[in-house]
C-alpha cells in the first residue's frame, strides 16, 4: 500500500522580537509592575529587581 503525503512545511523563521513601546512600567510599593499597552489584561508584577551586572 503507498500513502502519499501534500503537506506544505513551514519554513523556520526567527522568533518575533517584541515591540518595546507597547510596554510601560511602573514602581507599586516594593513591587514592579510591566503592562502590555495593547492588553489591559497582560501584565506582570514583580518583587524581585536586580540591576543587571555588566
Amino acid at each position: 500500500m503507498y500513502t502519499e503525503s501534500r503537506e506544505e512545511i513551514a519554513e523556520p523563521r526567527e522568533p518575533e522580537v517584541p515591540n518595546l513601546d507597547d510596554f510601560a512600567g511602573y514602581e507599586d510599593g516594593e513591587s514592579y509592575v510591566v503592562c502590555d499597552k495593547t492588553n489591559a489584561k497582560a501584565w506582570v508584577r514583580s518583587d524581585v529587581t536586580e540591576t543587571p551586572s555588566r
